[in-house]
């Protein structure tokens, strides 16, 4: 195999398990319990506000992918694995574990792992789709169109009054 090749297929396993830790994490929480779902968003909250900005903001700010992510990593936090999948956290944030929860002022314990992981998360890649397709034949329901669409994400479009 030529050294290109190897390196091709490299980023591809790093796109792909970019995706699926963002799609588990964005439509993974769909199939938890109430109890599971609230330990995730008050460990995703407390995430948040280990940094110099509150959860309420960040939630506000960050795209569908940023926040799968951060809920991802919430839930391998949590212990909740993503065992209909078959796959393990541990071998999906692979790639980021080289990156160590920093302990700095402000940011004491913040995990920085989703936000480098969202880097190589391409909504529009061969990977992403692989990674759609193998989890919907696992049986999460993952929608095939594009999530900022307003029947999948509801987002708040509204016109200004003042033109």
């Amino acid at each position: 195999m030529w050294p290109f090749d190897i390196f091709r297929k490299s980023k591809y396993e790093r796109h792909r398990k970019a995706a699926l830790v963002v799609l588990l994490g964005t439509y993974m929480s769909n199939s938890l319990d109430a109890g599971q779902k609230a330990r995730v968003e008050t460990e995703m909250s407390q995430c948040f506000n280990r940094s110099d900005t509150p959860a309420i903001a960040w939630r506000k700010w960050s795209s569908w992918d940023v926040i799968g992510a951060y809920r991802a990593a919430a839930m391998e936090r949590c212990g909740i694995e993503p065992a209909k999948a078959g796959l393990s956290w541990s071998d999906l944030f692979g790639p980021w574990r080289q990156l160590p929860r920093w302990m700095q002022w402000p940011m004491l314990g913040f995990d920085f792992r989703p936000e480098f992981l969202v880097l190589d998360f391409r909504p529009m890649h061969a990977a992403t789709t692989d990674a759609r397709a193998y989890l919907r034949s696992r049986g999460f329901d993952i929608p095939e169109a594009d999530p900022t669409n307003p029947s999948i994400h509801p987002i708040k479009l509204t016109a200004r009054s003042d033109r």
